[in-house]
């Protein structure tokens, strides 16, 4: 969050501090002002002036409605090092109305530590079928210790994300987080990071409605498995994203991790470019030089800059995936510094409708560095799609040689009927209804 300093009436400007600034003003971008108490115009409102520390309020009309919440940590497990928390549960609890700071949250790229129940240092802690609503801070925050589990917990109207991890070992799962975000907007349903967030498995959760990412790692661990997550209308009020997204800094590191069999459907990616309606979103985003990772029987649909992007990482694995419906192009393999080596893109159906968009977007020097085979890719709009100028260069790199342009016989929801020519490639359907928390 950012304040006001001064206004410039005369000409027009608006002068803004706080430890949020970190980023280029654009035109476009949106504003939300609050705590002014010329906006104290209807029931259930306050305001409160710092200065003369007075809360302003106009009474709401119905009794026992209105509610002030000052608390932000609502539990903390923090042991010494010598005490074991071993077998301790958290379980159905309820918590409501916490509170937020402005010297707090997702700074820059940051993406916040702060939880309405935290662990810390802490091991074998299991919170699950809690409840989480109009909270300030993520549901649940760990950070050091091991072997702890979130299950079965449910967040609405989170004013940052769902559960950020900082220790390794940790069970995430059957968990939903919908209508997150709504204050601090750097934030994910679920967040690992840092080198200590390895061997995570993160399982069978839903986000949907977020200001950013689904489910991000950033400069994560090793070993962590991202499977059977359902994400639906993310990215919401940001660009550069990705409804599964992974940041890593270093050139050479390679995760071992996998993404596999989750559903993603609409990665939005709100533009800072004026009138224009979306940018810069992707399905699957192995940002930076991400490498290592085996992406792999994913349902993917309705992402505006395509179904995946690889930027500079290293052996990573894209095999039987569906994306459907990418708006500009279809995915893109970026060899961003010509850091990447050993990609694999095979095995995967790619079917788009609007004949306007593209095929793929790729960066320089990408035939040395990308195997590209085996695909099945289909528009019914373009029926002679591999006659046209754009795959035929795309062919002429060597890629794609066996690969085939046939309706794979799938409807939105990823089925697929028994004789699709899918299969002629290699591909091997997967049930996507799998994916999201146990009914």
């Amino acid at each position: 969050m950012t304040s006001i300093k001064k206004i410039d009436f005369e000409k027009n400007v608006v002068e803004l501090s706080g430890n949020e600034l970190t980023a280029e003003l654009n035109a476009g971008d949106r504003y939300w002002l609050e705590n002014c108490p010329e906006f104290l115009d209807e029931p259930g409102e306050w305001f409160y002036d710092a200065r003369q520390k007075k809360i302003y309020v106009w009474p709401p009309t119905s009794e026992n409605s209105f509610r002030v919440a000052t608390l932000g940590t609502l539990v903390r497990v923090n042991p010494s090092s010598d005490l074991e928390t071993s077998s301790l549960t958290i379980s159905g609890i309820t918590f409501e109305e916490t509170f937020c700071g402005r010297d707090e949250g997702c700074v820059g790229y940051e993406m916040g530590e702060r939880g309405v129940v935290e662990l810390k240092n802490a091991k074998h802690v299991s919170v699950e079928k809690c409840v989480f609503n109009n909270v300030g801070r993520y549901a649940v925050a760990i950070a050091g210790g091991a072997q702890n589990a979130v299950r079965k917990c449910r967040l609405t109207n989170g004013g940052q994300g769902g559960v950020v991890v900082r220790s390794p070992r940790n069970i995430i799962g059957d968990n939903s987080f919908e209508d997150i975000g709504l204050e601090y907007k750097h934030i994910g349903g679920i967040v690992l990071e840092g080198s200590d967030a390895s061997e995570n498995v993160v399982e069978r959760n839903l986000t949907r409605r977020s200001s950013r990412y689904g489910i991000s790692l950033k400069n994560a661990g090793v070993n962590n498995v991202v499977a059977y997550n359902r994400i639906e209308d993310v990215s919401l009020e940001t660009y550069d994203t990705g409804a599964i997204e992974v940041t890593q800094g270093d050139r050479d590191f390679l995760s071992g991790s996998v993404i596999n069999n989750n559903y993603i459907d609409a990665c939005v990616g709100c533009s800072s470019k004026g009138v224009v309606p979306t940018y810069m979103a992707w399905g699957i985003y192995l940002d930076s030089f991400a490498g290592g990772y085996t992406v792999e029987n994913n349902f993917v649909k309705n992402c505006p800059n395509g179904g995946f992007m690889l930027q500079g990482g290293k052996n990573n694995v894209v095999r039987n995936n569906v994306f459907l419906d990418a708006t500009s192009y279809q995915g893109y393999f970026a060899n961003y510094s010509n850091n990447c080596e050993n990609l694999v893109f095979e095995r995967n159906v790619v079917c788009w409708r609007n004949p306007d968009s593209a095929f793929f977007a790729s960066g320089a020097n990408l035939e040395n560095v990308l195997s590209c085979d085996h695909n099945l890719y289909w528009n019914e709009l373009v029926p002679d799609f591999f006659q046209t100028q754009e795959f035929k260069s795309w062919n002429a790199k060597g890629f794609d040689a066996n690969s085939v342009f046939a309706d794979p016989k799938i409807d939105d929801q990823g089925r697929f009927e028994q004789n699709s020519p899918a299969r002629s490639v290699g591909f091997v359907p997967f049930n996507v209804k799998d994916a999201g928390p146990e009914k």
